[in-house]
């Protein structure tokens, strides 16, 4: 149970697993570590663990990524709201970076890998419902929704890199 005079990177810890504070607010601000795939969860505490250093007075956070991807809803979620704290984020490639971690790592105003650890990119992908008939009429519309994700990736990751006029090779 968390004791009322427990500090909030204390609590963050204890709730998320994600917080580590350097020794001083040095110039490089907090770290956060982010080891799990994306979905509603970790997409959430990862958006709680960036506003809480911001509410505890950081402008800089590194964000130590590696994640095999996951649902891009969540990913997209992530990025939105990220997006939105005013907080300079450094994202850090620390194994793997894939699928839709790779709209994380993009939101880093300075973006580093370290040696060994690579980026992998993926089409979008549903999963149908095991057991459930699906007629032509809702598999067109789930490739319109995969459609219309593949353009907003793209269109984030292009905006926030080198590569503004990235097209998709299909």
């Amino acid at each position: 149970m968390d004791s009322p005079s427990r500090s909030c990177e204390d609590r963050a810890s204890v709730a998320r697993g994600l917080w580590h504070r350097s020794e001083s607010n040095s110039p490089g601000g907090c770290y956060f570590s982010f080891n799990w795939a994306i979905d509603r969860q970790t997409s959430a505490k990862l958006v709680d663990a960036i506003t809480l250093a911001h509410v505890e007075g950081y402008d800089r956070v590194n964000l130590l990524l590696s994640s095999t991807g996951g649902l891009l809803i969540d990913a997209h979620y992530a990025v939105e709201c990220l997006a939105a704290v005013p907080t300079e984020l450094i994202m850090w490639n620390m194994s793997v970076v894939q699928s839709a971690a790779n709209m994380l790592f993009a939101l880093g105003v300075q973006r580093y890998a370290t040696p060994g650890s690579s980026f992998m990119f993926r089409q979008t992908a549903f999963e149908g419902v095991a057991g459930q008939r699906t007629s032509e009429k809702e598999v067109r519309e789930q490739l319109r929704q995969i459609e219309i994700a593949d353009r907003r990736s793209a269109d984030f990751i292009a905006a926030t890199s080198c590569c503004a006029d990235f097209r998709r090779t299909s």
